[in-house]
């Protein structure tokens, strides 16, 4: 090499060096919806020490790349707006735009197939039973969504995934998530601001793939999983898809690509690949919630999840109501948690319930009571507060009951009771104010009682809420 080519071949490298071009996280793209009275994280990559300036709604901030030419900053917390806007970021060599930005409240919808089954699709035994017809009259310029439409995984955090937020539309939104738009759009008929929703969800998956390590490291009952993190393998085959099965691997590559952006919480559905661990999963939501509050940086994220509707699973027909206590004694302990139950919209015969509207409404009944200053509106379902035995029979209190009702006036069903013996006696319930009392004529002694304690049981009783009681048991 000559030395004119050798000074030439320089100040190239140079030149790129210099010049590189920012870029911004794959989840900041024209139509995204930004959250409301928080601090906003904006990030992204640059060259090493690298100064970047953002701008929106009148605020430029700047930050500086570290050693690995990351970036991020915080936009000071803003105020709701309904008008399309722009938001910039500008390096040394380029400025990036996004437009059409929003602001309003901004939500994650993870999980399982409940969840990801869409509004509407050519499948009949997967789809909302009134999707076709909603999506119809889905013209809501306001409902932005961003779907994790990449069904991978990996065993280290990963960002190379283009996200793409779209305008909710007849033409868009049949591919939404059903449990999502309806909640979404429950949100945005009671609020009248615009909501964001970024989904992320895969049939079939366990909790622990969804989990970040920080996430079991918060559970000591977990340690053996977060021990474990250092076999996690590649898949290196086609074949191998089972592997996606692996802790943390589903956090790292459909979660990690948008954390941290900005959010007031999320909804889940998820639990039927859990089924049979009885408590345990309890610790295992406490590891997620956990782990994804620091994770996306905010202590105070909201966490609203379905708790699993009746299905003939076979098998141990009482591994769904544990799976259900669980989920139960969880939104008992997490201050940021609550749970819609489901159990009279299931469906015995099909593990993907098509009645996806109760599902996402009783979901936002709950941010709407807790978050946004809903206060009248009745919004959990019953459980138990207290009981005592009097004349051989049960009477049980509970929160959230001052009426109860039955689907079409039909006796109260699901209540077993048991004496010392403990074999299980079909029970008969009768309503006494807010109070139900409870026994068999041939139990005269009761110690235990159980409601809804087997996978076929539906529910059909109610609060003045319309709202169901969750399976129990009393031993």
């Amino acid at each position: 090499m000559t030395k004119i080519t050798c000074i030439a071949f320089t100040a190239v490298a140079f030149c790129f060096t210099a010049y590189a071009k920012i870029t911004l996280a794959p989840v900041f793209t024209d139509n995204m919806v930004l959250q409301r009275e928080k601090p906003v994280a904006v990030w992204g990559s640059a060259d090493p020490q690298e100064e970047v300036a953002v701008s929106f709604a009148g605020q430029n901030v700047t930050a500086k790349a570290n050693a690995a030419g990351a970036w991020k900053l915080q936009l000071t917390a803003l105020a709701v707006s309904k008008e399309n806007r722009t938001l910039t970021a500008t390096g040394k060599a380029n400025t990036l735009t996004v437009k059409n930005v929003l602001v309003g409240e901004v939500w994650l919808c993870s999980g399982q197939s409940n969840m990801e089954l869409p509004l509407w699709n050519q499948t009949p035994r997967f789809r909302d039973r009134n999707g076709f017809l909603v999506s119809q009259f889905a013209n809501y310029p306001l409902i932005r969504f961003a779907r994790m439409a990449n069904y991978d995984f990996s065993t280290k955090p990963r960002t190379d995934y283009a996200m793409q937020w779209e305008i909710c539309s007849p033409e868009t939104v049949k591919k939404l998530s059903a449990v999502s738009y309806y909640y979404g759009l429950t949100l945005f008929q009671n609020l009248n601001i615009p909501v964001g929703l970024i989904t992320s969800h895969w049939g079939g998956t366990r909790i622990e793939p969804w989990t970040p390590p920080c996430g079991f490291e918060s559970v000591p009952s977990l340690k053996g999983i977060l021990d474990s993190l250092g076999n996690l393998k590649e898949r290196t085959t086609p074949e191998e898809k089972h592997l996606h099965q692996q802790p943390t691997v589903l956090f790292n590559r459909m979660i990690y690509p948008f954390v941290p952006y900005t959010l007031r919480g999320a909804i889940w559905y998820q639990g039927e690949s859990n089924r049979g661990e009885g408590l345990l999963y309890c610790d295992k939501m406490h590891a997620l919630v956990n782990g994804w509050k620091k994770v996306f940086e905010n202590p105070e994220l909201k966490f609203y999840f379905v708790q699993l509707a009746p299905f003939r699973y076979g098998n141990n027909p009482q591994a769904l109501p544990e799976i259900c206590e669980a989920q139960q004694k969880f939104a008992e302990e997490e201050k940021d948690a609550g749970m819609a139950v489901i159990n009279d919209v299931g469906n015995l015969s099909d593990i993907h319930p098509a009645d996806k509207e109760i599902v996402g409404r009783r979901l936002a009944l709950l941010a709407l009571k807790r978050d946004y200053g809903r206060a009248e509106l009745k919004a959990d379902s019953p459980t138990l507060k207290a009981h005592t035995i009097e004349n051989g029979q049960f009477v049980l209190t509970f929160n959230h009951a001052s009426e109860w009702y039955t689907t079409g006036n039909q006796p109260i069903r699901n209540f077993k009771v048991a004496g010392a013996d403990g074999a299980l006696v079909e029970a008969k319930a009768t309503i006494k104010g807010a109070q139900l009392i409870v026994g068999a004529e041939n139990v005269k002694e009761p110690k235990q009682l159980f409601y809804m304690w087997n996978e076929t049981d539906e529910g059909n009783l109610f609060n003045e809420a319309c709202l169901p009681l969750g399976a129990f048991r009393i031993k």
